[in-house]
């Protein structure tokens, strides 16, 4: 048996620590050509619903880590693992959707998102990131392209690994490996399917290494790490386009 424990307000613990989401609906309220936009106040509830989610699965991963190691708490720990990474993915997705309904970019529904896509012959330049970069001097657009880079992603910025864990996730396992008796720590590559490569020695590092694990990635302090970002980037995003409105 596992036993969690939540705040009897889960899913709304953020909201002291998201002024602007709150400003930009209010904004959104009042004015007659956004307040009955079901897309648009969709998305907005929605990259709000999406960061409290990771908020409670980074809590219970949290105490997922105090628990008896068994089969059990083992799946919970990746179970958790892997729904922080899909909230926070779909969070900066519905931020894409907001973006698009406040800069009236009428990019296709079903084709918006916040990374760039790969252009074709019919849709080249049809996504969030080429619609902003086409504008002059958009503050937005500035903003984004630092805090999320377009492909390729400098393999040193945050959002490149965390572009390949959520890639991952969406189609096969993450493996994670006990390092240490701290906790669990994510592979250096993801893709990598073999989990079981021997420790080694380095003579000159006077060190064991584990191949793939020596970014030393662990769960906790990752994904902390990981949901300040997003949430600092939702923040930040709300407040450059209140004055669109």
């Amino acid at each position: 048996m596992i036993e969690i424990k939540l705040d009897d307000n889960i899913g709304n613990l953020l909201k002291t620590s998201i002024p602007n989401w709150e400003n930009l609906g209010n904004k959104i309220a009042n004015t007659s050509i956004y307040a009955n936009n079901d897309i648009l106040n969709t998305a907005l509830v929605t990259t709000k619903f999406k960061l409290e989610a990771a908020h409670m699965y980074l809590c219970t991963l949290n105490q997922a880590y105090g628990l008896t190691p068994s089969h059990a708490t083992q799946f919970l720990k990746r179970a958790m693992t892997e729904n922080i990474l899909f909230s926070l993915g779909s969070g900066l997705d519905a931020l894409a959707h907001v973006i698009n309904q406040i800069y009236g970019f009428n990019i296709d529904f079903h084709r918006v998102q916040i990374d760039h896509h790969r252009p074709t012959q019919n849709n080249e330049g049809d996504c969030i990131r080429c619609k902003l970069d086409n504008l002059n001097n958009d503050n937005l657009s500035k903003y984004l392209n630092t805090e999320l880079p377009r492909s390729p992603i400098p393999k040193e910025h945050w959002y490149a690994a965390f572009t390949q864990y959520r890639n991952q996730v969406a189609h096969r396992t993450l493996y994670l490996i006990h390092l240490t008796a701290e906790g669990l720590y994510l592979p250096d590559d993801p893709t990598n399917l073999n989990p079981l490569v021997k420790p080694f020695f380095d003579a000159n590092r006077h060190e064991i290494i584990v191949p793939n694990y020596t970014q030393n990635r662990e769960l906790i302090q990752y994904f902390q790490s990981h949901f300040d970002n997003v949430l600092s980037i939702v923040e930040k995003t709300y407040e450059l386009m209140v004055d669109k409105i």
